[in-house]
């Protein structure tokens, strides 16, 4: 075993009525109220937090676009050691990796792993039940309202120079 062995201490998840968020909350909101309470749950304080692993809050302005800093902001945090890796479903699988890690080799010595969705609660016929955000108008049209699209431009940049 490792000096430092990263352990759990603490899990939280945000209420639900009928399977969905109550009163309209934005998905900021929701990781905020999770955060806090597997923090105390803990029986530690977000000023105990020096790491960040966060991914996702679909819903947000600019479609969570820098959601380790956005989360940060919002919890009055200053981690030094944040990870936003976004690699879908997975993510939070290798969150658990990534902090376990960042324990290990002294990065930080509380690390807090995040997600929200509103998506079930705001779902509708269009887009996911995401708002709309400014990018979208440049986005959408081409068909790209999800990351895929992103790599999928890379791709084609790569074989466009390398063939």
């Amino acid at each position: 075993m490792a000096d430092r062995e990263p352990v759990i201490v603490g899990v939280a998840e945000t209420p639900l009525e009928n399977g969905v968020v109550p009163g309209g909350l934005s998905p900021l909101q929701i990781t905020a109220f999770a955060a806090k309470a597997a923090v105390e749950e803990a029986g530690l304080s977000l000023d105990d937090v020096d790491g960040l692993l966060t991914a996702g809050m679909w819903g947000n302005p600019g479609a969570g676009a820098l959601p380790g800093l956005t989360l940060s902001e919002y919890l009055n945090i200053y981690p030094r050691f944040t990870d936003s890796t976004n690699i879908g479903g997975s993510a939070f699988e290798a969150h658990v990796a990534h902090a376990a890690m960042a324990i290990e080799k002294g990065y930080c010595e509380v690390a807090l792993i995040t997600y929200a969705s509103t998506q079930r609660s705001d779902a509708s016929r269009t887009l996911g039940g995401r708002p709309a955000a400014l990018t979208f108008q440049f986005e959408t049209p081409y068909g790209m309202p999800t990351p895929a699209g992103g790599y999928a431009m890379a791709a084609m940049r790569h074989m466009h120079d390398f063939g």
